[in-house]
């Protein structure tokens, strides 16, 4: 679980493939990303500096980018 720079999100990786955006005040479910292939851990996930995206690993060596604001 990763709060983003600006204070906004709350990002959670999880062990079912998805990665999982959240409101950090409400806790409320914005975006679930599951387009990535990840069978046997956690990928990592990490927010770029101004809070717009969201980057990940996938086990088949790509690296997925996701828009925070249009999922």
């Amino acid at each position: 679980m990763k709060f983003s720079p600006n204070g906004e999100y709350l990002v959670l990786a999880t062990s079912d493939n998805s990665i999982i955006l959240l409101d950090a005040f409400e806790g409320n479910e914005l975006y679930k990303y599951t387009n990535f292939m990840n069978e046997s851990s956690i990928i990592e996930c990490s927010f770029t500096p101004d809070s717009k995206f969201i980057l990940s690993g996938s086990e088949n060596g790509l690296v997925h980018v996701w828009n925070t604001q249009g999922g």
